[in-house]
Parts: structure tokens; C-alpha cells; sequence
């Protein structure tokens, strides 16, 4: 559609009056010059020429909005009264300036009050720069660059304004994909014939991938591939280090997720991805303010008997709900909305010797093993959060611990880990505004800390309760964690042991060095041969249900609350589930501290008729 002068010149009029600050001529001048006019400037129809006459100080600034590289700007003037061009005052009455423009850089002229000027014949070249190109070997494919054919590593040289004709052709059974600024790890263009115009000396490289559908499960830097080794292949070969799962898919042979390297399994188009750094990831979309049910986003199955080694990290990302004080949201706290899921099927085994980060959730009848030194996350969801006043009060004046429901389970599959390794957790708090709150939960400095041999961890969804098994040498020790500007230490409070915990002692000495209350529901076993001890000074609380209930002395709402959302849960736990806490001895139990149960009597069994108490004390 054509416009008529006149037409133009009456919009660019009201544009003017309206106040919009920049103006693009793309018909007169290149598209990498905006002109913005103040005050009293006023252009003719294809913007080359400008007119004041002022009435106060009116400025005209010239932006250069190009990504790189060096420009000249030109123009003619004429003026009365003081006209300047960034700092320089033009002396003369009329004559021509010019300047470089770097990319992004701006030049204002200002013209005096009282003055008049005319600014014309606007010209804006890119300026020629002598570059030096390094092209690289092609790898799955052949190119040309001016026509001359590059089979090594080949230095040719130019300028930024004549540049360089590259024609790129794939092997058989692979594609183009674009040229790429090795050299900063940038795309230039993405066709397979073009014109690169550098700005400085880079290194090229013409980027080949095998063939794949517009369906392939794999992407690596928006690149689809159909297998796991096709993608971790031309990650290596690239530079790349993340591979993100883009459709549901099941593994059928062993891989390894190499040093380096981070396998995502999504939960959003953006394929944001979270490690082991999310207080550093606060706000959008590491963490929201409103709740939505949680469900699946993408999955990779583990087939039976298949093994995913994990060198690097493997991250399950997923938004995580503030956990609010308020009565309205308590059951709406955790994973929020879609998640990375992974599924592992019976005899499958991921192997983490990097890390696993678990912020969506981990299924399946397979196994996962945590060598010394790797790490994992997840979430702690908190059921009972007072809120930051009132938990900072309950803390400070009363000893209470400011939370006694909590659950840790992203990984609901059983996990075993390996004494130097660490399990930590992260929650978000609203208190005011949303809070990051980072625990570690089992390793050296950990509630859960193992000298040798193992844990194993396994959510039993029949039952909903989260098992420990305990096989060598550890310590249950103190909790602490920072809300803000207050921070917690359970070594100062009585620490409470949530009520779907089962810790079983099989072999070793655990040693209570923390004051803890077992809540109803809790179950702790000793096995022959194993022994648990209650540390000097220590004291350890058994409940008996009547005290819970009757008193509610430490949970905000009610007795009981349940996690709010499992993939695999299938029984629903009540508060008729919150029986008698148990203590069963087949082992021995050393009491050096001291080891109380509430007015009722928690049960305390010896199941196989085994176990006996020595008091130290």
C-alpha cells in the first residue's frame, strides 16, 4: 500500500506532536539508524533531512542499533546560533560532520535556544574494517568459502563491508544447520548459502547434524535428534553442554550423561533448567506465588534392566509453590504446574556419580545409587509453615522448631546413598515475599550424616511413608535453615520427626546427637547386631497419639496434613493413620542421654524377643 507525500508528511506531523521519540526510515537510510527527535526538530518524508527552529534547547539523537561493528555517520548543516554535535560545537555556519558509531552508541546534536538549523544529506555506512577469518574443517559435510573449497583448518582474510561468500552442502543422511562464530559461540546466519560480514577476527564453523524428524526426542541448542548418542554426540563435537528431552521417550539401551554435561528433563517450552543454585534463580520461574495441580510435562522412562550413568547432572526441573502462612493455602504448597518426570521401570538404574537435581519427580520400581561425592537435590515440602512472624516468636520465645510436618520425596524410587555423599533440599518460604531456603539434608553436615557404608531412602506409595534404611555408621544430628534475616538451629529446639518417617537401623551404631521428638506415625527399628544410641546430654521425646491430638502442641493446622500431590501414591494417609509412635529393639539401645515417652506410652517392642536398653546415664 502507497502513501502519498502529503499524506506522510501530516502522520509524521502528529508523530512529532504526539512526543514518540524514535523514527526509522528504512526506504532512505539503513535500518541500523534511529533518529529521535526533542523539542522542535521536524524531517522531511524520507527522514534525510531535519529542520529546527528552537524556542528552548532541541536535541536529535542518532543511535546506531546494529549488534556489532564500527559506522559512519554523515551530514550536511546549516545553523544560526550554537549547534553542537555530541561535545563538539560546529564553529562554522554551515558544513559537513562525520563520526564513528560503534553498535549501540548514540550522537545527540543540540541546537541552542533562539537558533535555527538545517541537517541534510544524512548518509550511515558500516565502515570497513580488515578482518582475519579462521574457517575450520567441515565435519559431516563440505563448504566453500569465495568459491574456494575448505577441507582444513583455513585462514583467509577481507573486511567487515566485503566479507565473505560461504556455500555449505551436507553429507548423505545429515543436515545444515547454520554458520556459527566459534570463536563466541554465536550464530551468524542459517542459511546454507549466505554472506558473512564479520567484525573482527573470529573462527567459523559450518554447523552439520544428522537427519531427524520435526518429532525427535533429543535438542540440543534448538537442534532435534533421534537418539541420545546422536545428540551427546554433536554436543561434544560442538561445544554444547545441555541436551534437553523434548518428547516423551523410553531408553532402551545403556547411556551416559557424560562430566560436563547436563540432561533436562523439562517442564516449560523455555526449558529453564535448575541445578544445584536455586537461591541464586529466585522470582519467575524458579518459584511461584500460585498454585496449579502438578502433572507430568516430559518424561524419560528407564526400560528394564537399562542403566543412565550420570557423570554430569541430571536435572528434573520443575516451579515450586511458596509455602504461605495462611490457613486458605496450606494445602497448596511444592511442585506447582507441569514437571520433569522421570520413570523408572523394574530392574532399570540410574548410577549418579555428578548430580541428580529432582525438582519435578522420580518414579519406578528401578533404583538409583549416589557414589561418595556425587549430590542431589529435591524439595522439602513444609505442611505446617506459622508464617515468619509468628514462627520467629515460637522459636525465640517458646523453642519450637517452626515447622513439625514436612516431607522430602520428589524421588519417590528407591535411592541409596553412599557415605560422602549429600542430599540437599530446597523450599520457598513466604514471608512477605518469597523466601529461598536451602538444607542439607543427608551428607556431612547434614540431619542425616553416614560415616560408612550407606542410607537408602524409598517412598512406599502403598503406605505413604518415606523409609530409611540404615546400613553402618551415622549420626541424627541437627536441622538448620535461614528465613530471611532469622535463622533456625534445631541443636537449640527439640527437632520433630515428621510422622510418615520409618528409619530402620540394619547394621552399625547411629547416634542421636539431637534433641528429637518421634511424632505419631513415626517408626524406628534396631536390628540384631545394629545399635542406636541417645547421645549425652541429648533427649529424645517418643509421642504417644492421645498427647498429639488432644494438645496439638507443635502443628498450626490440626493434627495432620497431608503431602499435597505424589504421582505414585496410592494409599491417602488420615489422622487415623497417626498411630502410637513405635520403637521396636531387637538390637540395642544405649541411653546416654535421655529417653522419655509422653503420659500415655508410646509402644516399645521387641519384636523377635532380641532387644535390650543399657542406661549410661
Amino acid at each position: 500500500m502507497k502513501i502519498a507525500k502529503k499524506t506522510l508528511s501530516i502522520l509524521l506531523a502528529l508523530v512529532m506532536a504526539l512526543g514518540v521519540v524514535s523514527v526509522a526510515f528504512a526506504e532512505a537510510l539503513p535500518p541500523e539508524l534511529v533518529i529521535s527527535p526533542g523539542g522542535n526538530w521536524t524531517s522531511n518524508e524520507d527522514g534525510t533531512e531535519w529542520t529546527c527552529t528552537s524556542t528552548g534547547v532541541s536535541r536529535l539523537t542518532f543511535t546506531n542499533t546494529a549488534s556489532s561493528g564500527t559506522w559512519v555517520l554523515t551530514f550536511d548543516y546549516e545553523k544560526t546560533g550554537t549547534l553542537r554535535a555530541g561535545s563538539t560545537t560546529l564553529s562554522e555556519d554551515s558544513g559537513t560532520y562525520t563520526c564513528d558509531l560503534e553498535a549501540s552508541a548514540s550522537l545527540t546534536v543540540t541546537l541552542s535556544r533562539n537558533g535555527t538549523a538545517t541537517i541534510s544529506n544524512i548518509r550511515f555506512e558500516k565502515k570497513a574494517v580488515p578482518v582475519s577469518v579462521t574457517f575450520l574443517a567441515p565435519v559431516n559435510g563440505s563448504y566453500t568459502v569465495n568459491e574456494i573449497e575448505i577441507t582444513d583448518d583455513t585462514t583467509l582474510e577481507s573486511d567487515s563491508v566485503t566479507g565473505f561468500e560461504v556455500c555449505a552442502t551436507p553429507d548423505e543422511g545429515y543436515r545444515f544447520v547454520r554458520w556459527i562464530d566459534d570463536t563466541n559461540n554465536v550464530t551468524l546466519v542459517g542459511d546454507a548459502r549466505d554472506n558473512l560480514y564479520p567484525d573482527a577476527d573470529i573462527t567459523v564453523k559450518a554447523l552439520f547434524a544428522k537427519n531427524a524428524a520435526d518429532t525427535a526426542p533429543f535438542m540440543v541448542d534448538g537442534i532435534r535428534f533421534e537418539s541420545f548418542a546422536d545428540a551427546d554426540d554433536f554436543a561434544q563435537e560442538n561445544g554444547f553442554d545441555t541436551i534437553v528431552l523434548v518428547e516423551d521417550y523410553t531408553l532402551t539401551e545403556d547411556i551416559t550423561v557424560r562430566s560436563g554435561t547436563t540432561l533436562l528433563i523439562p517442564f516449560n517450552d523455555d526449558y529453564d533448567c535448575f541445578t544445584n543454585e536455586p537461591a541464586e534463580t529466585m522470582g519467575d520461574p524458579r518459584v511461584v506465588t500460585d498454585y496449579e495441580t502438578p502433572t507430568p510435562y516430559k518424561t524419560l522412562t528407564v526400560g528394564e534392566g537399562i542403566t543412565l550413568t550420570v557423570d554430569g547432572k541430571l536435572s528434573v526441573s520443575a516451579q515450586f509453590k511458596a509455602i504461605a502462612g495462611d490457613s486458605a493455602h496450606r494445602t497448596e504448597y511444592g511442585p506447582s504446574g507441569p514437571y520433569g518426570c522421570i520413570n523408572l521401570e523394574e530392574g532399570s538404574w540410574i548410577d549418579v556419580r555428578g548430580g541428580l537435581y529432582a525438582y519435578g519427580y522420580v518414579t519406578g520400581a528401578g533404583q538409583i545409587t549416589v557414589d561418595s561425592l556425587a549430590e542431589v537435590w529435591e524439595t522439602m515440602q513444609i505442611a505446617d509453615f506459622r508464617g515468619g512472624s509468628a514462627s520467629a516468636e515460637a522459636y525465640n520465645d517458646y523453642e519450637v522448631f517452626p515447622f513439625s510436618q514436612y516431607y522430602v520425596q520428589n524421588i519417590e524410587a528407591p535411592m541409596i546413598l553412599y557415605a560422602g555423599a549429600s542430599e540437599s533440599v530446597f523450599t520457598s518460604l513466604y514471608a512477605g515475599a518469597a523466601v529461598a531456603v536451602v538444607v542439607e539434608f543427608i551428607g556431612n553436615s547434614g540431619m542425616f550424616r553416614l560415616s560408612d557404608g550407606s542410607i537408602e531412602k524409598n517412598y512406599d506409595p502403598s503406605a505413604d511413608r518415606l523409609v530409611f534404611n540404615v546400613n553402618g555408621n551415622s549420626t541424627i544430628s541437627s536441622l538448620s535453615l535461614s528465613l530471611g534475616d532469622i535463622a533456625f538451629d534445631s541443636s537449640t529446639v527439640v527437632l520433630p520427626m515428621n510422622s510418615n518417617i520409618t528409619i530402620n537401623v540394619l547394621r552399625g551404631t547411629t547416634v542421636l546427637d539431637q534433641d528429637i521428638s518421634f511424632l505419631p506415625g513415626t517408626e524406628i527399628s534396631i536390628a540384631q547386631g545394629a545399635e542406636v544410641e541417645i547421645a549425652y546430654g541429648r533427649r529424645i521425646y517418643l509421642y504417644d497419639r492421645d498427647e498429639w491430638t488432644n494438645g496439638n502442641y507443635y502443628s498450626r493446622y490440626g493434627y495432620f496434613t497431608e503431602l499435597s500431590y505424589s504421582p505414585s501414591r496410592t494409599y491417602h494417609r488420615t489422622e487415623a493413620d497417626l498411630a502410637d509412635s513405635k520403637l521396636d529393639i531387637n538390637g540395642t539401645l544405649i541411653v546416654s542421654g535421655e529417653f522419655y515417652t509422653t503420659d500415655s506410652g508410646a509402644e516399645i517392642v521387641t519384636s523377635e524377643g532380641t532387644g535390650k536398653i543399657m542406661y549410661l546415664n
